[in-house]
């Protein structure tokens, strides 16, 4: 796969040694879907934290400022909104809601079609866009990298 990305001239990073990396939490119950995305985001210079459950990324989000969250729609027993509502109690916190001013944005990935899923309205998070497993990886390279340079 990392020579896929270095081989293709398109799909190279345009960042540069003095730029902050964009850091991202994948949320994602399956080894295998967060493989590829996070090769991707690091052969972009971003900085991923790879979590399994809402709980894991809201530890993350307290110690971190994210620039987005790429979430798997459905974790174990565990669907979207269920997985936002918890992430949304932790903006409770009087600390954590002093650090963070604005929206944190996320993209749902998932191998379910856009029109399958219920986005909610949300207060602290906000949806950007949908990306459907599984997904070709020069795609991917290019979907991620639109979306990330759009922060």
């Amino acid at each position: 796969m990392k020579a896929l990305l270095k081989e293709n001239k398109l799909y190279r990073p345009q960042a540069h040694p003095t730029d902050d990396p964009k850091k991202v939490i994948i949320i994602e119950d399956s080894v295998a879907s967060i493989l590829p995305v996070n090769m991707i985001l690091n052969s972009i210079h971003c900085t991923t934290f790879n979590c399994f459950s809402a709980d894991e990324a809201a530890e993350i989000i307290k110690n971190n400022k994210i620039d987005l969250v790429i979430l798997d729609w459905y974790l174990f027993e565990e669907n979207g909104i269920d997985t936002l509502s918890r992430l949304n109690g932790l903006f409770g916190q009087i600390e954590v809601k002093q650090r963070f001013q604005r929206k944190i944005p996320y993209v749902t990935y998932t191998g379910l079609s856009r029109k399958f899923l219920e986005i909610p309205q949300d207060q602290y998070f906000y949806f950007i866009q949908h990306l459907q497993k599984p997904m070709p990886l020069p795609e991917l390279t290019k979907r991620l990298l639109r979306i990330l340079n759009q922060k």
